[in-house]
């Protein structure tokens, strides 16, 4: 997988996200997330560099915690003098992949922006000011230790219940295995509506094993009785003669009349339709 991203990077994606860094500003309000946004400039300093496969010997490649897992055998390279490199392409994709992780949670912010924007912005400017006002609209007390000790007595009572209640589960069985394994029994079929049986027993009874989208084609040959109906794609380049001719004519005509047409009610299990009515 970290092969094909990367491939799909150095073949599309790279040339975009190179020009993001030139136009937009990256900031963080918390030093430990300092490391991606250094990350970040290492990567538009050597944006132009070519195919130069490794950073050189001498630079400072800032180390953060997306390099680990899957990646770190993929960002490290040995080279032919046995000297362990940072593979420049993979390591430019390892940055833009954290740099997107956090600023979803807002780690780091772009200035100037609005979705993205500082985290200290999002309060009101008065926050601190009214902040017994505001803890009180929101239901929540001012001491933090407070807070976490609800919020751990409300866990452990919900984990506590699911604890002594999964054993008694009759759906549930929870087998011995190294990963460990979890299994829930099938859920039981609901039951068929009534009109949808109607409906095949029907089509059964009338046509048999004939596929009913060759009954709906011939229909809409002869008849024509879909010039009336748009599709929802906004029709096509090719004539009804032409497409008469193509596998794919049935396939349109069933799109049709799924899509096209309301639903009609069933208040009679006798249908009054045939084949020649459409």
């Amino acid at each position: 997988m970290q092969t094909t991203l990367k491939a799909s990077y150095t073949n599309h994606y790279r040339r975009g996200l190179i020009k993001l860094l030139d136009v937009l500003e990256f900031r963080s309000s918390n030093h430990a997330h300092r490391q991606v946004i250094e990350s970040l400039a290492l990567v538009a300093r050597y944006a132009n560099a070519g195919n130069t496969t490794y950073y050189p010997l001498g630079e400072t490649v800032p180390v953060h915690k997306a390099m680990g897992g899957d990646w770190a055998e993929v960002v490290h390279r040995t080279d032919k003098r046995g000297r362990c490199r940072v593979v420049r392409m993979v390591y430019e994709v390892v940055a833009f992949q954290a740099l997107r992780d956090q600023l979803k949670c807002k780690e780091i912010w772009v200035v100037g922006a609005d979705k993205w924007r500082n985290p200290d912005e999002d309060l009101p400017q008065d926050f601190d000011a009214r902040r017994a006002e505001n803890y009180r609209e929101l239901r929540k007390p001012l001491d933090a230790a407070v807070f976490v000790d609800e919020l751990r007595e409300q866990m452990t009572a919900e984990l506590t219940l699911l604890n002594d209640r999964m054993p008694k589960l009759p759906w549930l069985d929870i087998a011995e295995r190294k990963s460990g394994a979890i299994r829930l029994t099938a859920a039981e079929a609901q039951p068929e509506p009534r009109n949808l049986r109607r409906v095949k027993a029907e089509v059964q009874r009338r046509w048999g094993i004939v596929p009913l989208v060759d009954m709906l084609k011939e229909a809409v040959l002869r008849t024509g009785c879909l010039d009336a109906v748009t599709s929802v794609c906004g029709g096509g380049s090719l004539s009804p003669e032409v497409l008469a001719g193509h596998d794919v004519y049935g396939r349109e005509v069933d799109h049709l009349v799924s899509f096209s047409l309301p639903p009609l009610p069933l208040t009679s299990p006798t249908l009054h339709a045939r084949s020649d009515d459409c």
